[in-house]
């Protein structure tokens, strides 16, 4: 068996666009969420405190995309075009058809289902499109909201790592593994 890779494709759900990033995004990237102690808190990286940062950032996933395995995307509101949060895939395992996926919803945007409707749709494309046998998440203990995101979208609680990933800026923590492989995904409602 073998994963299909398509790359950074567009993607598109009622409400959102999921997408290349662009340099064009800087900005928004950094006044939304990047430079946001809070909003980042969960992130491997610590916030941005100057827009150059941000522009490092964006440059550094943008030369990615030359890679087909890298899945890195913006969520674009599709009513104002205005940059939201990212989503992305990680840690790609080409044995065992798996990765990890990993968002973040800038402070202003969050609980308003956005985060779910985009793990909605990188599911369906990593499942019937990539091919991937298995999703997974690492999730701080403390961030409840991604718990609930990842319930929702149908992913099943399998435990706690100690001690498993740097969360800025609180060093190692320990997170709640979720995880849905394909075949749970099929007996799923998630499928758009």
């Amino acid at each position: 068996m073998e994963l299909k890779h398509k790359g950074s494709k567009k993607l598109s759900t009622e409400r959102l666009y999921i997408r290349k990033y662009s340099p064009d995004d800087t900005q928004e990237i950094f006044d939304n969420w990047a430079s946001s102690p809070d909003n980042t808190k969960g992130l491997a990286w610590k916030y941005h405190e100057t827009i150059e940062e941000t522009k490092k950032l964006v440059q550094a996933i943008i030369s990615s995309y030359q890679l087909p395995f890298n899945y890195h995307w913006i969520l674009e509101l599709r009513e104002t075009g205005e940059c939201i949060g990212s989503i992305g895939l990680y840690f790609c395992d080409e044995v065992n058809l798996s990765a990890q996926i990993g968002y973040c919803i800038g402070d202003d945007f969050k609980g308003k289902g956005y985060a779910t409707e985009a793990v909605k749709a990188v599911l369906e494309f990593s499942f019937n499109e990539v091919e991937f046998n298995r999703i997974d998440a690492a999730i701080a203990v403390w961030n409840q909201d991604s718990v609930k995101v990842a319930e929702k979208c149908g992913m099943i609680f399998e435990g706690i790592a100690r001690k498993k990933y740097f969360f800025n800026p609180d060093g190692f923590e320990d997170t709640f593994m979720y995880s849905i492989l394909r075949s749970d995904y099929e007996k799923t409602d998630n499928k758009n």
